[in-house]
């Protein structure tokens, strides 16, 4: 019922794109749709938080429409963001139950100076309307981060596969959607959803978008369900999941995203050096990982008919950014403001394809120094665990990030970080079991 409700809500919002449904019906559905699918989540997985993060997934394709069917509008009310909230109010009721967990002194400073920091590159910024976009999509990272943070190894472990599962299965709709964006158009000539066409060197390019925005940053989230996929892959279940692995590769081929295909296939080179023990396992992975990054390329080379590395690896203007960013810096070591339209006009009309730096020159040096370093604690936790599938998800993010505008726009970066953080490593089968034993036993009848 779960991935049946997801499929209906993703293809409302898919209609709704195409014919322009009346508001009214658009929300009335819409709302009823995530009601159903929040209550199923919940009753599979028993624990708010992490029905939460599948919620995440099933919303993600449809975090760019607002939840009238507006699309593109300046404010963003989405049932994405929407979830942020009750992630918020969930925290401010329960807070009681974490108040005595020691919690790295550090960190929380790290974060609290970001929370007072977080207002001035909007005070600055020349246009509100324009600075409020940065500020909330900033701000609703920040604060899930910090409940993830405060709340740190509050899910069981066991839980983790119900996220796992929620966020394959919506990569794997996604990715099989992308591909009939292709197919019909290249056998119809018609455009379903949102797609592009271009050219690139004098060669066509044929993008397969469904509903995401800045494409070069929201694909990157597809490629992070190989490193899920590999996880998963045994002796017994390896046709199913390499059937998967193939057509997550292919969609994210029809993307034509240079940053998120390149990024990935750099990562899963190292990712079979160093995840994997032993000679033949190392061996075998990389044959099986080898031909999977066959297939991406591939279908890069069928929409973006690219024949050469030049042409693969063409910095298209980056450079030239990084270093009107660095010369912006230089000369406002304390920022511009959120605004983007104006960051643009101040580096001559593209904003710096990097999320460090456009963060330094939104904010200055210290708001960009400690968003990088909540981003190295995150990646120290992940890598802290187990498990270490988090990991190289995030690690994949922060190293493709160097190359696109703002990673945060890829929206659902958030759950790598989340299960990261809340999700309690494999040993511990209890979660807080250092301290649900002093609670009283009206404290725990009253957990979520």
């Amino acid at each position: 019922m779960e991935y049946l409700l997801s499929l209906l809500f993703l293809g409302l919002h898919l209609l709704d794109y195409e014919y322009n449904l009346p508001t009214i019906v658009f929300f009335g559905a819409g709302l009823v749709l995530f009601c159903a699918l929040f209550r199923v989540c919940y009753n599979k997985s028993k624990d708010f938080l992490c029905t939460c993060m599948m919620m995440f997934c099933h919303t993600w394709q449809a975090s760019w429409m607002n939840i009238f069917g507006d699309w593109g509008s300046p404010i963003q009310i989405t049932w994405f963001y929407l979830i942020g909230v009750f992630i918020l109010v969930y925290c401010m009721i329960n807070i009681r139950k974490v108040i005595k967990v020691p919690l790295n002194a550090g960190v929380l400073a790290m974060f609290v100076s970001l929370f007072i920091f977080l207002p001035y590159p909007l005070i600055i910024s020349p246009s509100l309307s324009e600075g409020m976009k940065e500020f909330l999509i900033i701000a609703f990272f920040l604060i899930i981060g910090f409940v993830a943070f405060v709340f740190k190894g509050t899910i069981a472990y066991e839980k983790r596969k119900y996220i796992v599962n929620s966020y394959l299965f919506c990569i794997m709709i996604t990715c099989v959607l992308l591909l009939l964006q292709y197919v019909i158009y290249k056998f119809t000539g018609e455009a379903l959803f949102r797609y592009s066409v271009g050219t690139y060197y004098g060669n066509p390019v044929t993008s397969s978008k469904l509903l995401m925005e800045d494409t070069s940053c929201s694909t990157i989230m597809i490629g992070g369900a190989a490193f899920y996929l590999l996880e998963k892959l045994n002796k017994r279940n390896w046709p199913f999941i390499l059937a998967m692995a193939v057509i997550i590769m292919a969609g994210i081929g029809v993307t034509t995203r240079r940053t998120s295909i390149v990024t990935l296939a750099i990562v899963l080179v190292f990712y079979v050096l160093l995840h994997y023990k032993g000679t033949i396992k190392r061996i075998n992975m990389a044959v099986l990982v080898a031909g999977l990054l066959s297939v991406m390329f591939l279908y890069l080379y069928y929409t973006r008919s690219i024949l050469d590395l030049f042409t693969l690896t063409y910095n298209n203007g980056r450079f030239e950014g990084y270093a009107a960013g660095l010369k912006l810096l230089w000369d406002n070591p304390f920022g511009i403001g959120y605004d983007n339209v104006n960051l643009a006009a101040a580096v001559g009309g593209i904003v710096p394809h990097n999320s460090m730096l456009r963060w330094l020159n939104m904010g200055g040096f210290i708001f960009g120094i400690f968003m990088f370093l909540i981003l190295i604690y995150y990646l120290t936790a992940s890598f802290k665990k187990k498990n270490k599938t988090e990991f190289w998800f995030i690690g994949y993010c922060l190293i493709a990030s160097n190359l696109i505008p703002d990673i945060l726009n890829a929206r659902i970066f958030i759950l790598p970080i989340m299960m990261a953080l809340l999700i309690a490593d494999e040993e511990e089968k209890v979660p807080n079991e250092k301290y649900i034993a002093v609670q009283s036993r009206n404290e725990q009848q009253s957990r979520l």
